[in-house]
């Protein structure tokens, strides 16, 4: 059986021929023929170097480089895409995904699993702030969504042939894989682990990418923003009603005189609050309609050994 293991990799210098030793070592002793792929998505220092001194000396070792970085989920899709083997585990280049975790996803998989998933429990050395990010991710995710991600759960999986067939012929334009694996309804299951130290450079994730990571997933698989604007409208509705009552009521039973562009004021602020946020909203939802109708290719590929 061949196991294909798919890494992007964006500025991985430091990281590869290590991660490259690591993974020989374990896949030799599972009695697998390895299939090994990294994606350069657009690196800018010598991490395509580090990546062709590899394939030269072996020969099992293929990679896609980029023109440009176009993201981690089009780096995915891409190797999906070149992946033969009847297994396919995608996996970061930083060395957080223990590869001593790949026995256990293997066995998981022979016991029926179409999808085996890894949740990272704790991080070594997470800052505050990136732990609650995080946890803020999967929440609004989840109650924004039909799907269920579980807090920890990343794009270090296990995908079975049937599952990567289903994945690697998607057209969408603004990609999520961990929610278009939730959507197809195969069999999974979950392996917890603990995540190790990056050992170089800098994480890729910003709070910026991961921001834009989760308007992907909860667009592309739910409208529910859209009736929670509904929601708003009706709250703005029912604090203008309220402040009106409580105008009148001062102007009435306590005879106190209200300025006229008071009511004026709050009506224009909860009615232009509401309209900018479902224009908002809207164009979101259009804006990614238009780029989807455009057909662009979610890659270019600048080079490859295959």
């Amino acid at each position: 059986m061949v196991i294909s293991i798919i890494v992007p990799c964006l500025n991985e210098a430091g990281n590869i021929k290590i991660l490259y030793k690591d993974l020989v070592k374990s896949i030799s002793n599972l009695g697998f023929d390895m299939d090994l792929i990294f994606i350069n998505d657009g690196s800018t220092d010598g991490t395509l170097d580090e990546i062709k001194s590899i394939c030269e000396e072996d020969g099992h070792t293929r990679y896609i480089s980029f023109t440009r970085n176009f993201g981690q989920q089009a780096a995915l899709l891409a190797g999906l895409r070149a992946a033969k083997g009847d297994a396919v585990i995608m996996m970061d280049a930083d060395l957080q995904h223990p590869v001593e975790l790949i026995p256990l996803l293997l066995n998981k998989w022979q016991e029926g699993y179409d999808i085996v998933n890894t949740r990272r429990i704790q991080t070594c050395g997470i800052s505050f702030f990136k732990n609650w990010s995080s946890i803020l991710f999967y929440f609004f995710t989840n109650k924004l969504t039909e799907i269920n991600i579980k807090n920890g759960e990343a794009d270090f999986k296990l995908l079975g042939r049937r599952v990567v067939d289903v994945i690697k012929d998607c057209e969408e334009y603004h990609l999520f894989i961990r929610g278009l694996l939730k959507w197809t309804g195969f069999k999974e299951t979950s392996v917890d682990y603990v995540a190790c130290l990056r050992y170089s450079g800098k994480t890729k994730y910003t709070l910026t990418k991961m921001f834009r990571l989760s308007l992907d997933g909860i667009t592309s698989f739910s409208v529910r923003p859209l009736r929670l604007s509904l929601i708003f409208a009706f709250i703005c509705l029912f604090v203008t009603f309220a402040e009106l009552a409580h105008l009148l009521y001062i102007t009435f039973c306590n005879n106190e005189e209200i300025p006229g562009w008071s009511i004026v004021f709050i009506l224009i602020s909860s009615v232009g609050t509401m309209i900018l946020f479902v224009l908002g909203l809207l164009g979101e939802y259009l804006g990614r309609i238009f780029l989807q109708s455009k057909g662009r290719p979610h890659y270019v590929i600048s080079s490859t050994n295959f």
